[in-house]
């Protein structure tokens, strides 16, 4: 999502979410620019991965 009119207070402008299917567990991720999307589906894979253990 974004840019946001109005800034986190950490400065970011943009949000992305990312949902597990299996549990339906939200995931938001603020970030500063676009391109960091990748990074985050990264950061939420590793989450998943460390507590479902699959």
């Amino acid at each position: 999502m974004g840019p946001m009119q109005t800034k986190t207070p950490g400065g970011c402008t943009y949000a992305v979410t990312f949902i597990d299917d299996f549990s339906r567990h939200l995931t938001v991720y603020f970030m500063n620019k676009k391109v960091e999307v990748l990074e985050k589906f990264k950061m939420f894979k590793a989450d998943m991965k460390n507590a479902t253990g699959r």
